[in-house]
């Protein structure tokens, strides 16, 4: 459903693929536990509240929008991450 897992998979002697391993959803659910605040938020270097240049040097209108991005009641971890 997301993009927030990883597959490994081995390359038998007789060609194709086989799946050897499959994180299905808990690299997302161990996040979520983790850092429930950056789920699905823009946290680089830019928007950061915390360093973010961007964040940190502009007006309050564009720091609201910012925070309205990174909202975790609207797009964190307790509605699933489906915004």
């Amino acid at each position: 459903m997301g993009g927030r897992g990883i597959s490994i998979f081995e390359v038998p002697k007789d060609g194709g693929l086989e799946l050897t391993w499959d994180s299905g959803s808990d690299l997302e659910v161990e996040g979520c536990k983790a850092y429930p605040w950056a789920h699905n938020g823009v946290q680089d270097e830019e928007f950061a509240p915390l360093y973010g240049e961007l964040y940190n040097s502009t007006d309050d209108d564009l720091r609201e929008t910012l925070m309205e991005l990174n909202d975790p009641e609207e797009d964190g971890c307790e509605d699933s991450g489906d915004g």
